[in-house]
């Protein structure tokens, strides 16, 4: 299993003013599910990014186990850490079982070159992410979150330790949402590496082990969701104030307004 970690991480793109990442630190261990928080533009995606050797960092580095991601060739790399981003695309012209067949490249296999038991993986993925219905039908014709859910089964059929999703249930109904969080959870269970980046906090306080808030880039609220689904987190990091409650041991936050002002026409 493979724990991943930032050290003194920071990342600032061209032209950009302030850095994206700001000095974090950071460990993940194997068996665990972490959930990125913050608001728009706060780090999450860049973050995952810098966790997933897709960029490297400015200053300080990123590791995965003992190996520096920039250091690990992108094959290797693939076997150990499968990110799907944001605004993941899949080939419209191919069916689901075939995109979720292209998680097994970095092994030498996938689409076209599958063999049985590839194809067995891929199947299995996809009945974990509630996405087999698709199995036959072409990408091009699912709606968004049926879509969304045969990518995270391509990110399971990589087979990978470590697993970093961003925002995978943005197109998905509230029970699809619970059922994918679920899975995270069962995945962390078996001892992978799961962080995922989500706005979805009572979704994340109710599955994760873990929850990290970011602001400006940087780290200001880390801990178990009853420790960041606080009132002080709430108002600094999301600008907003909460009923704040428990479903028996499980945190959650009904935002009721802007932090220090009403909601116009409330």
């Amino acid at each position: 299993m493979t724990a991943l970690r930032v050290e003194g991480a920071r990342l600032r793109y061209p032209g950009a003013r302030t850095p994206a990442v700001d000095g974090v630190t950071l460990a993940l261990a194997p068996g665990t599910f972490t959930a990125l928080v913050g608001k728009n533009g706060s780090g999450k995606s860049s973050l995952l990014t810098l966790l997933g050797g897709i960029r490297r960092p400015d200053a300080g580095e990123a590791r995965a186990g003992d190996a520096r991601l920039g250091d690990l060739p992108r094959d290797r790399l693939a076997r150990q850490v499968a990110f799907l981003p944001a605004r993941a695309a899949a080939p419209p012209d191919c069916t689901g079982l075939e995109v979720v067949l292209m998680g097994r490249h970095p092994f030498g296999r996938g689409l076209l070159l599958e063999r049985d038991e590839d194809v067995r993986l891929a199947e299995a993925a996809l009945a974990r992410a509630g996405a087999l219905p698709f199995r036959d039908r072409l990408a091009g014709a699912l709606s968004g979150g049926e879509r969304q859910r045969v990518l995270v089964a391509r990110a399971l059929c990589q087979g990978t330790p470590a697993l970093l999703l961003d925002e995978p249930t943005s197109a998905q109904d509230p029970a699809r949402a619970l059922d994918l969080f679920a899975l995270f959870a069962a995945l962390a269970r078996e001892g992978r590496t799961v962080v995922v980046a989500t706005h979805d906090l009572n979704a994340a306080a109710r599955f994760a082990d873990r929850l990290v808030a970011l602001e400006a880039g940087r780290v200001v609220a880390d801990g178990p969701p009853s420790a960041v689904l606080a009132p002080a987190p709430l108002r600094d990091v999301f600008d907003v104030e909460a009923v704040l409650g428990t479903d028996g041991a499980v945190p959650f936050a009904v935002p009721r307004r802007r932090a220090g002002r009403p909601v116009e026409g409330a």
